[in-house]
């Protein structure tokens, strides 16, 4: 008996559990509100272990003059240019995103230091 609630209960909580859907679309101006803000720490360091870059970056939901805006470092680039479907054989993001799905980016850039890379 004792076994045959155990078993009962953890099946009603099983069965609580809201399912998470397994994609994600792009996101749309829509999804962005002011005053959303993303942080994190990063680090680059070479194959020889020197520390190239070492801080903390933050993106931020502002307006301006009633545009939506992101905050990148000194700049605001609006919303809806990070909405726009990215057209490249490479993207940075292959929407919808999936649990599990793979693709490749590429992207050529120049730090501030004048190295490159891809």
């Amino acid at each position: 008996m004792k076994i045959q609630t155990i078993v009962f209960i953890a099946f009603l909580a099983l069965c609580a559990c809201s399912s998470i859907p397994d994609v994600t679309n792009q996101p749309t101006l829509a999804d962005y509100q002011v005053g959303e803000k993303w942080v994190w720490k990063y680090k680059g360091v070479t194959t020889a272990g020197e520390v190239r870059s070492d801080g903390e970056d933050t993106r931020e939901i502002v307006s301006v003059d009633g545009v939506l805006g992101m905050t990148i470092g000194n700049d605001t680039i609006p919303v809806t240019d990070i909405v726009k479907p990215e057209e490249s054989e490479t993207p940075k993001y292959a929407w919808p995103l999936e649990v599990g799905k793979k693709w490749k980016y590429e992207n050529r850039w120049t730090s501030q230091d004048g190295t490159t890379g891809n």
